[in-house]
C-alpha cells in the first residue's frame, strides 16, 4: 500500500481525494509526497502529539475537534512506541493530547453548545450540570415510552388522486 501510494498518489487521490485514516495510518502507509488541502482530528483528546504530528506536517490547514474533559489517551491498548526527535519531544512533552497542544497555542477555540449522542437524556445531563455549567443543548431522546420516533405504517388502500388535488388523502390522514 505503502509503495502504491508512493508512486501514483496524484492518480489515488483524484479517484479517492478524501482519505479516512488515523494519525497513525497516514504515518504509516503515505509517503512525504503526499499533501492534504485539509486535516481533521476528530476525538481529539485521545490522539497523542507525536501521532498527529505526520498528519500535521502533510496538512495545509487542520481542524481539531474534541472536549477537554474527556479522559486523555491510555498507553493500554498501545503496541509500539512513535519515535520523536529531541527538539520536538521538548515541545510536545506535558501534553497529554493533540487537543490539549492545541488549546495551549493561539488556535481559535470554538465550544460546541450541543449534545446528540445520547439516546437517553439522563446520560448527558449529569454532565452537562456538573462539567458544562449547562451550556449543553441536548436533544430530545428518539425512544421515548418505547417509541423509536421512526415506523413503518403500510397504507395499502392509499391512491393518489389525480383530479384536483393532486394528493394521497388516505395516506395523510393515517398520519394525522
Amino acid at each position: 500500500m505503502r509503495r502504491l501510494l508512493k508512486t501514483i498518489p496524484d492518480i489515488i487521490l483524484s479517484i479517492k481525494p478524501c482519505l479516512m485514516m488515523s494519525p497513525r495510518t497516514v504515518s504509516t502507509y503515505l509517503g512525504d509526497n503526499v499533501e492534504f488541502d485539509v486535516v481533521i482530528f476528530d476525538e481529539a483528546s485521545q490522539i497523542l502529539p507525536e501521532e498527529a504530528l505526520g498528519s500535521i506536517v502533510r496538512a495545509k490547514q487542520m481542524i481539531i475537534a474534541g472536549d477537554q474533559k474527556q479522559l486523555p489517551p491510555t498507553n493500554f491498548f498501545r503496541t509500539q512506541s512513535v519515535e520523536v526527535n529531541d527538539e520536538i519531544a521538548e515541545d510536545i512533552e506535558g501534553f497529554d493530547s493533540i487537543l490539549d497542544l492545541a488549546c495551549a497555542t493561539t488556535i481559535p477555540n470554538i465550544l460546541l453548545n450541543w449534545h446528540y449522542r445520547s439516546q437517553s437524556e439522563n446520560l448527558i445531563q449529569f454532565s452537562n450540570h456538573h462539567f458544562y455549567n449547562n451550556k449543553l443543548q441536548i436533544f430530545p431522546a428518539s425512544n421515548k415510552d418505547g417509541n423509536k420516533g421512526v415506523f413503518f405504517n403500510l397504507v395499502n388502500e392509499g391512491k393518489y388522486d389525480y383530479g384536483k388535488s393532486k394528493t394521497y388523502g388516505h395516506e395523510g390522514r393515517r398520519i394525522l
